[in-house]
């Protein structure tokens, strides 16, 4: 099961390059866990000590405020989650949700750092997407802020 996990992970553009063997040390830093609809990921302002990486289904970003919870983005396969809390050691900004069942490859903290900083490629990869996907969320974010 692993390792068709392994070849999964190949064929994410974040990991683009890697072989099989480096794929598998990736699992092997982490755990794969199961969600269920709407199981919860983690909450705004808890703190941040593990990231994931969604290997199937779709989880929803959400922030809540008086009128109820705002989804502010969408993320499938392929996705890193909850990165740019790590990086920056701050609490979660939002909370995050299965929407459907998902599969996850969970790292904590410390071994999503050591796995980035043993791929600079990987590294300049997550940090591209954790940027781009700031910004999409700020967008909707807001825009959510107006119709409410």
């Amino acid at each position: 099961m692993k390792e068709d996990y392994a070849e999964q992970i190949a064929r994410f553009s974040l990991f683009e390059g890697l072989n099989s063997r480096e794929t598998q040390a990736l699992i092997e830093l982490g755990a794969i866990q199961h969600m269920v609809p709407g199981e919860i990921a983690f909450l705004e302002g808890a703190a941040a000590d593990f990231v994931f990486l969604i290997l199937e289904g779709e989880l929803e970003v959400f922030v809540t405020r008086r009128k109820g919870n705002a989804v502010i983005a969408t993320q499938g396969p392929g996705c890193i989650v909850g990165e740019l809390a790590v990086f920056c050691g701050m609490p979660r900004a939002a909370s995050v949700r299965a929407a459907i069942p998902c599969t996850i490859l969970k790292w904590q903290a410390e071994a999503f750092r050591q796995m980035l900083l043993s791929k600079p490629v990987v590294c300049e990869r997550v940090f591209r997407q954790s940027v781009s996907g700031l910004i999409e969320k700020e967008k909707s974010l807001m825009e959510s802020l107006t119709r409410w």
